[in-house]
């Protein structure tokens, strides 16, 4: 039947993921939302995982698609929650990210984008008035643009937790490689940071 992990809930949250093996065999979805935590093997290959809200889900989950909104956060590498969450709960966990105003890891990934493949752009920055994105072509032709609205996200990429604001390019998106420019500011006070990155059609 549905699987649906919600509130405050924990699903061996002390781990590790490898201990707790689930196979979902109906088209039923597997749901992690609100602020519920799992590390956990899920076998789903005929249902729909949906992760949103502030859910935490570590281990390795298989499943016919995936669909991540609002503060989700997939933790791509190890076998545990971060100990934190484990260990203290939820507040623990959102509570450690710093929302100093300083600039932090700024990156698109996957970088190559291919196949299809959406970059994301993910910017570290605290917790920011405002935060653009600005994307151009190696000739200089500004190709894209995008202001980004509300708070950022409590995001743990490998590196441990901080405030980060992901935004995926969607749409047609032609093959070569291209720069971006990021702007954040607060309170009269501006940080910037470029890099490039290439798409592979």
């Amino acid at each position: 039947g549905p699987v649906a992990i919600s509130g405050s809930a924990l699903l061996n949250a002390a781990g590790p993921a490898s201990r707790l093996k689930l196979f979902v065999n109906s088209e039923l979805p597997v749901e992690l939302s609100g602020g519920g935590k799992a590390a956990a093997y899920v076998y789903a290959p005929y249902s729909t995982f949906k992760l949103s809200g502030n859910a935490l889900a570590r281990g390795h989950w298989f499943a016919k698609t995936v669909e991540l909104s609002g503060n989700g956060s997939a933790i791509w590498s190890g076998d545990s929650l971060p100990a934190a969450v484990s260990a203290m709960g939820v507040s623990a966990f959102t509570a450690s990210a710093d929302a100093a105003f300083r600039l932090g890891e700024v990156y698109v990934f996957p970088n190559p984008a291919k196949a299809g493949a959406r970059p994301v752009f993910h910017i570290e920055t605290g917790i920011a008035d405002s935060v653009k994105v600005l994307v151009y072509t190696v000739a200089g032709q500004i190709v894209h643009e995008r202001a980004l609205t509300g708070p950022p996200a409590a995001l743990n990429d490998g590196n441990g937790l901080s405030y980060a604001y992901e935004y995926s390019w969607d749409g047609h998106i032609p093959s070569g490689v291209y720069y971006y420019l990021v702007e954040a500011a607060k309170a009269g006070q501006k940080l910037k940071k470029t890099g490039k990155f290439a798409v592979v059609r």
